[in-house]
Protein backbone atom coordinates (compact mmCIF):
# COMPACT_ATOMS: atom_id res chain seq x y z
CA UNK A 1 0.00 0.00 0.00
CA UNK A 2 1.10 3.55 -0.72
CA UNK A 3 0.97 4.86 2.82
CA UNK A 4 2.95 1.97 4.31
CA UNK A 5 5.81 2.43 1.87
CA UNK A 6 5.90 6.19 2.38
CA UNK A 7 5.67 6.44 6.15
CA UNK A 8 1.97 7.34 6.44
CA UNK A 9 -0.23 5.60 8.97
CA UNK A 10 -3.44 5.52 6.94
CA UNK A 11 -5.29 6.67 3.86
CA UNK A 12 -6.70 9.73 5.68
CA UNK A 13 -3.21 11.10 6.22
CA UNK A 14 -2.41 10.63 2.53
CA UNK A 15 -5.59 12.43 1.47
CA UNK A 16 -4.88 15.27 3.93
CA UNK A 17 -1.33 15.62 2.63
CA UNK A 18 -2.50 15.75 -1.00
CA UNK A 19 -5.22 18.29 -0.22
CA UNK A 20 -2.78 20.57 1.62
CA UNK A 21 -0.31 20.36 -1.26
CA UNK A 22 -2.97 21.42 -3.78
CA UNK A 23 -4.80 23.94 -1.60
CA UNK A 24 -6.15 26.91 -3.52
CA UNK A 25 -5.13 30.28 -2.14
CA UNK A 26 -8.10 32.65 -2.10
CA UNK A 27 -7.41 36.09 -3.55
CA UNK A 28 -10.12 38.73 -3.07
CA UNK A 29 -11.43 40.71 -6.01
CA UNK A 30 -10.34 44.34 -6.12
CA UNK A 31 -12.66 46.94 -4.65
CA UNK A 32 -12.86 48.73 -8.00
CA UNK A 33 -13.89 45.56 -9.86
CA UNK A 34 -16.63 44.88 -7.30
CA UNK A 35 -17.89 48.47 -7.52
CA UNK A 36 -17.94 48.29 -11.32
CA UNK A 37 -20.37 45.37 -11.44
CA UNK A 38 -23.64 46.12 -13.19
CA UNK A 39 -26.83 46.44 -11.15
CA UNK A 40 -30.04 45.35 -12.90
CA UNK A 41 -33.67 45.17 -11.89
CA UNK A 42 -35.29 41.79 -12.46
CA UNK A 43 -38.49 41.73 -14.46
CA UNK A 44 -41.17 39.08 -14.11
CA UNK A 45 -40.07 37.42 -17.38
CA UNK A 46 -36.47 37.14 -16.05
CA UNK A 47 -37.67 34.79 -13.33
CA UNK A 48 -38.35 32.08 -15.92
CA UNK A 49 -34.62 31.72 -16.56
CA UNK A 50 -33.13 32.78 -13.22
CA UNK A 51 -35.28 31.87 -10.24
CA UNK A 52 -32.78 31.81 -7.36
CA UNK A 53 -29.50 33.20 -6.13
CA UNK A 54 -27.20 30.20 -6.28
CA UNK A 55 -25.13 31.50 -3.36
CA UNK A 56 -27.91 31.75 -0.75
CA UNK A 57 -30.52 29.67 -2.67
CA UNK A 58 -33.26 32.24 -1.97
CA UNK A 59 -35.80 32.89 -4.70
CA UNK A 60 -35.59 36.13 -6.65
CA UNK A 61 -38.63 38.36 -6.89
CA UNK A 62 -39.65 40.70 -9.71
CA UNK A 63 -38.52 44.32 -9.25
CA UNK A 64 -35.53 43.20 -7.18
CA UNK A 65 -32.20 44.87 -7.94
CA UNK A 66 -29.46 42.28 -8.39
CA UNK A 67 -25.81 42.33 -9.39
CA UNK A 68 -24.88 41.01 -12.82
CA UNK A 69 -21.47 39.45 -13.32
CA UNK A 70 -19.51 39.76 -16.61
CA UNK A 71 -20.72 36.23 -17.46
CA UNK A 72 -24.34 37.51 -17.15
CA UNK A 73 -25.17 35.46 -14.06
CA UNK A 74 -27.03 37.45 -11.41
CA UNK A 75 -26.85 37.33 -7.63
CA UNK A 76 -28.08 39.26 -4.63
CA UNK A 77 -25.62 42.10 -4.22
CA UNK A 78 -24.79 41.20 -0.62
CA UNK A 79 -24.19 37.56 -1.58
CA UNK A 80 -21.80 38.16 -4.47
CA UNK A 81 -19.96 41.02 -2.74
CA UNK A 82 -19.35 38.84 0.32
CA UNK A 83 -18.10 36.06 -1.99
CA UNK A 84 -15.84 38.35 -4.02
CA UNK A 85 -14.31 39.91 -0.92
CA UNK A 86 -12.99 36.41 -0.15
CA UNK A 87 -12.20 35.19 -3.65
CA UNK A 88 -12.03 36.68 -7.13
CA UNK A 89 -12.92 33.24 -8.52
CA UNK A 90 -16.56 32.51 -9.26
CA UNK A 91 -18.06 29.70 -11.31
CA UNK A 92 -15.23 29.19 -13.77
CA UNK A 93 -14.17 32.81 -14.17
CA UNK A 94 -12.43 35.48 -12.14
CA UNK A 95 -12.35 39.20 -11.58
CA UNK A 96 -9.19 41.25 -11.19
Amino acid sequence: MFYESNGYDNDDEVVDMIMRAHEVKLIPATKSSIEALEKVTLQQYDLDSVATCVICTQEFKASLEVTRMPCSHVYHEECIVKWLKRSNFYGGASLP
